[in-house]
């Protein structure tokens, strides 16, 4: 039985391994390591980050026919051989990769080819398989150019699919080219469509500022680090606007800072379908603040998709609200231990055991009045959240 089908954007990365402060100036030379090969993109990321969780996942993506798409499906046949079953070969197009520049201590920077995902369609996913699946997760839509064009009317017509084979339904973002075609769309237009059929949304707060504010995203990144200096209040408005389009779920995630969180009434939750918790009533009118868990950095590549795959199992698990938060911030944790997205992950018993051994947060305060700490749960509730904690 199919839980989850992970569909969307998949890539191969290479991430060469960098010295620490290692900077890239024309005309200079930066002298690396060996270079790590993984898969990347959403259906990698979330779908394999799943599959070690204990989930059952069907991975729907597509690669070319050429050397970089058959090390995709011998990296991902590694985690399982059924896992390939599902990926197309499309002859004559060439394979997605993405070169991952990510010293250590410092965040990435991506050279991005989108290759195959670019003609990637709503029929790439099998109605056979959202008629099985508990929830739809779908990754990158700003970085598949078929997906996101008119409106995003192929995402539309794919997530109708899921919402009448009676899946839930969850989108992941990337980050937008601002001086290209991505940075032209409209995505305040393509939210205010697609975010009534979409139950759980989990972008990152500079994705949402590129999206739907890039003159202020521009003015902070020319000044520092976006999440930094981004305000507690700026987060949360930014994610009840989004609330308000239609969702039932909203996370931004922001990093070392943790991720925001609120939530929609128990009516909104109850129409998931086979993906609707099992407890509505912790899930329901919610605002709360998740701190990460305190670990050494290696790699932050995929800590975003491990935290989603962590929120989704906790989801179909049985999960509470808090709990499923404590899985998300904890499977990213473990994630950003590795160079890659995936070496980091444990299995959900190993997680779970370390997380019962006492882990300790990474608890940076928030200037924002009106929130307050819950020190058994470990997370904050704001000023719009509405359960007794």
């Amino acid at each position: 039985m199919i839980e989850v089908v992970a569909a969307g954007h998949l890539c191969l990365d290479i991430i060469p391994q960098l010295p620490e402060g290692a900077q890239f100036i024309a005309g200079r030379m930066v002298e690396a390591g060996p270079a790590l090969f993984s898969t990347g993109g959403a259906v990698s990321n979330t779908g394999l980050a799943l599959h070690r969780l204990g989930v059952r996942v069907c991975l729907a993506g597509r690669t070319g026919d050429d050397p970089f798409g058959h090390m995709v499906r011998a990296i991902i046949g590694r985690h399982g051989n059924s896992l390939t079953d599902t990926i197309g070969v499309n002859a004559g197009e060439s394979t997605s990769y993405t070169i991952i520049l990510s010293p250590p201590g410092d965040d990435r920077t991506f050279i991005h080819h989108p290759g195959s995902n670019a003609t990637f369609s709503a029929a790439d996913v099998a109605d056979a398989w959202l008629a099985e699946a508990r929830l739809l997760h779908f990754g990158y839509p700003p970085l598949m150019e078929r997906m996101y064009r008119n409106e995003a009317a192929e995402l539309l017509r794919l997530l109708q699919r899921a919402k009448t084979a009676g899946a839930a339904t969850a989108i992941d973002m990337t980050m937008i080219d601002l001086n290209g075609a991505t940075g032209r769309a409209d995505w305040r237009a393509i939210l205010q469509r697609v975010l009534p059929l979409t139950d759980l949304f989990l972008p990152s707060i500079e994705e949402l500022l590129q999206m739907l504010a890039p003159h202020h995203y521009r003015r902070l990144a020319a000044t520092g680090d976006v999440i930094e200096r981004i305000a507690t209040d700026e987060v949360a408005a930014l994610g009840r606007e989004l609330l308000g389009y239609g969702a039932a779920l909203v996370t931004v995630k922001c990093g070392r800072r943790g991720m925001y969180l609120c939530t929609a009434d128990a009516a909104r939750f109850a129409a998931l379908g086979r993906g609707a918790p099992d407890s509505i009533t912790s899930w329901a009118n919610r605002e709360l603040w998740v701190p990460c868990y305190a670990t050494e950095v290696a790699g932050t590549t995929g800590a975003g998709d491990a935290t989603i795959a962590g929120l989704i199992m906790g989801l179909l698990r049985g999960f509470d609200l808090p709990a499923a938060l404590r899985a998300a911030a904890a499977v990213g944790a473990c994630c950003v231990e590795a160079h890659d997205a995936i070496s980091g992950i444990r299995d959900w018993p190993a997680t779970q055991a370390r997380i019962a051994a006492g882990w300790p947060r990474l608890l940076l305060p928030l200037e924002s009045p009106g929130w307050q700490y819950d020190p058994n749960e470990e997370l904050w509730a704001g000023p719009h959240d509405h359960a007794a904690i």
